[in-house]
């Protein structure tokens, strides 16, 4: 009967040393019922951190409030959780605030590139008025102008949503 495994035991257990097994399974329910007995003694234990009283409806010994006190109390509480709102909200929309100005001076920036190049162009498309002689100098003269304007504007509104 030594030799053979048992049909309770199974295929599973043959390999399995039966003393180890044991201090194994002996171990574990002492450190269960230990856990059970601490869980007990914490459970019938006395509150460590007794909750304060609070204190009775106002008796005829205690002086009561005048109402002007209660009302600068109140005044008081009110003002600072405003204070403490506008900061929540300041704190909160301090980095969308600076995002959103970073990406407005990115767009127009854009905007001022787009009008830089397309003065570009039209001063490229009358590049013979380089020369003073010739008829389309003064439209030259005021595309390049507004080429360098605007490309100006384009480059300082870049740089300063890089500062950002």
């Amino acid at each position: 009967m030594h030799g053979r495994p048992t049909a309770s035991l199974g295929i599973y257990t043959l390999g399995m040393d039966k003393v180890r097994l044991g201090r194994i399974l002996g171990a574990g329910a002492r450190h269960a019922a230990r856990t059970a007995v601490q869980a007990m003694d914490a459970a019938t234990a006395p509150d460590p951190n007794p909750q304060a009283k609070r204190p009775e409806v106002l008796s005829p010994q205690q002086p009561r409030r005048s109402p002007e006190a209660t009302l600068a109390s109140v005044a008081q509480t009110v003002r600072a959780v405003d204070q403490a709102k506008r900061s929540a909200k300041q704190a909160a929309l301090a980095p969308l605030k600076k995002a959103s100005k970073a990406l407005w001076l990115e767009v127009t920036g854009s905007f001022f590139l787009l009008f830089a190049l397309a003065f570009a162009v039209n001063a490229a498309k009358v590049r013979d008025g380089i020369h003073m002689a010739s008829a389309n100098h003064n439209r030259f003269l005021l595309y390049s102008a507004l080429t360098l304007l605007f490309g100006y504007f384009s480059v300082s509104s870049f740089m300063n949503a890089n500062k950002r």
